[in-house]
């Protein structure tokens, strides 16, 4: 792609450059700019018809880019908003190339989406927040809009259109710059508490501090839990319930600082299973998600509490670490490294044809691992691969983006298991190991953690009542029991350790009996 790219820039920037027509005023307000006409690259041109802003393609074998000989202003904050309608399958990518008044200076280019739809049209959209750099980008004027299409798309491509505005952060997000309106808690949007918190007989509940609020340092505030059940210190509440205890509690933590101010509180309900919830039944998991569940001892404490007595026969559904697998053996899905991309695009749940992704498959999954069945339960470990590393500028485009992904394989799951309990956890903070001294690392792991919380609010506001979102998605609080000071090692500031994971697992199988004690 990168030589496709450069013959295109060097072109695009030769035929471009020179003029800049009155009608390429900047869109102020969000306004769309005027169309044009459109541009090819290609080796297959004969594949493309072009009627004013509509767009044929015929099966392409290679890469493919169509530009609009159109400019727009663009400027250090500015919020590019692409979008485009299209119905056929294959995969396409929007970007912008950018210009200074005399040359190309390079490409804001969006991920691939994987589309499948042959009957009707889809939007395809790319959000993309310009950095503000004193290097190369200081001098960028104007911006050409573009859509590469990758080898096997075919389909008609309408309505590209594109829109500038400034950026800003969610006024309500842990980020945001803005200042909290009147009458709220100065701190209230640090504070990302789960809505529901799960807890089991047999095994110690917890709620770290530092996972549910974001600050510079912990220890300039104080953290107070109102629940008839468990106890808090510095750090943490924690509760192992006794059988007796089975049904739900209100929970509330207020945080103030140190000379005693309010500065955040928030409310959440505690429920609490019955030991033998799901005793005599048979039932079928799917986990799904990064290396929290291909390297950790995540699934395996899973796999391993179910197994004591008290439970029903659990069948964990997946390919890896074996294939196929079989019945009561440990299953997943579990690929280190991967993120919401990686699973609309490639992989188990993904049909490919001549080498090319086509479409989401998710029920030829089901037929393959699950006799063609959909799971009883299914859970996502996603997004630690999604944000960590990326600058304020950076995350929101790769938020965006990943919204999209999650949207479209969520909708898929549904359709393919409706009447399954679909969960999204709450991704692992990283390490707070004291011995990690590295600075370098240690800044990594402040972004991380203030990019993480970002994500958990994206959460929240999307799926935050699994009895309201249309997807009805759960949220499971799997990060928020995680000790992040002592269950990561020195070297490794993303994979807890065993101890590490089996907080993990206990707090995923919580969640799971309280479910089956839903269940008639």
């Amino acid at each position: 792609m990168k030589n496709l790219q450069l013959c295109v820039f060097l072109a695009l920037s030769c035929a471009l450059a020179p003029l800049l027509s009155a009608g390429e005023k900047k869109a102020e307000g969000g306004e769309k700019p005027q169309f044009k006409s459109w541009s090819l690259r290609s080796e297959e041109k004969e594949a493309f018809t072009f009627s004013g802003r509509d767009v044929k393609i015929a099966p392409i074998r290679k890469t493919a880019m169509i530009s609009v000989q159109s400019r727009f202003a663009v400027a250090p904050f500015d919020k590019v908003t692409l979008t485009a309608k299209f119905k056929g399958k294959g995969t396409l990518q929007l970007g912008f190339h950018v210009y200074s008044e005399k040359q190309y200076l390079t490409t804001f280019d969006g991920y691939r989406l994987l589309t499948y739809s042959p009957d009707d049209f889809t939007e395809v959209k790319y959000v993309h927040f310009v950095p503000a750099d004193e290097g190369k980008y200081k001098a960028m004027k104007k911006a050409v809009p573009c859509i590469y299409l990758y080898g096997g798309t075919s389909g008609e491509l309408r309505d590209f259109q594109w829109k500038i505005e400034k950026f800003s952060f969610d006024p309500d997000s842990p980020l945001s710059r803005t200042p909290p309106p009147e009458g709220t808690l100065p701190m209230q949007r640090q504070l990302i508490l789960p809505e529901a918190l799960y807890a089991v007989p047999g095994l110690e509940c917890n709620v770290f501090f530092d996972n549910i609020f974001l600050s510079q340092n912990k220890e300039d505030f104080q953290f107070k839990v109102e629940c008839p059940k468990g106890k808090a210190d510095a750090e943490k509440w924690s509760y192992s319930p006794e059988e007796k205890d089975a049904g739900s509690f209100d929970w509330t933590v207020s945080v103030s600082d140190r000379k005693g101010n309010l500065v955040a509180r928030k409310s959440s309900k505690l429920f609490v299973a019955p030991k033998d919830a799901g005793s005599g039944k048979e039932y079928t998991l799917l986990m799904f998600g990064d290396s929290i569940i291909g390297v950790t001892s995540f699934p395996k404490r899973v796999h391993a509490l179910f197994q004591t007595p008290g439970n029903p026969s659990l069948v964990m559904v997946g390919t890896r670490p074996r294939k196929p697998s079989s019945k009561g053996a440990l299953a997943h899905e579990g690929y280190p490294g991967w993120s919401w991309y990686y699973f609309v695009n490639k992989g188990p749940f993904v049909k490919q044809s001549q080498g090319y992704p086509v479409c989401l498959d998710v029920q030829g999954y089901f037929d393959r691992a699950n006799k063609g069945k959909a799971p009883d339960f299914i859970t996502v470990q996603l997004g630690v691969n999604d944000v960590f590393g990326r600058d304020d500028f950076r995350l929101p485009s790769v938020m965006a983006a990943m919204e999209q992904r999650m949207d479209l394989l969520l909708a898929e799951l549904r359709k393919c298991a409706p009447h399954a309990v679909i969960a999204l956890a709450y991704p692992t903070p990283a390490s707070k190991n004291p011995e990690m001294t590295d600075a370098k690392r240690r800044a990594a792991v402040r972004r991380f953690q203030m990019n993480l919380f970002e994500y958990n609010y994206l959460l929240q506001k999307k799926f935050g009542s699994a009895g309201k979102n249309p997807l009805r998605i759960h949220l499971v609080p799997v990060g928020t029991s995680l000790d992040c000071v002592r269950n990561f090692a020195v070297k490794d500031h993303v994979h807890p350790t065993e101890a590490g994971g089996n907080q993990l697992g206990d707090a995923l199988y919580a969640f799971l009996k309280y479910q089956m004690s839903l269940r008639k």
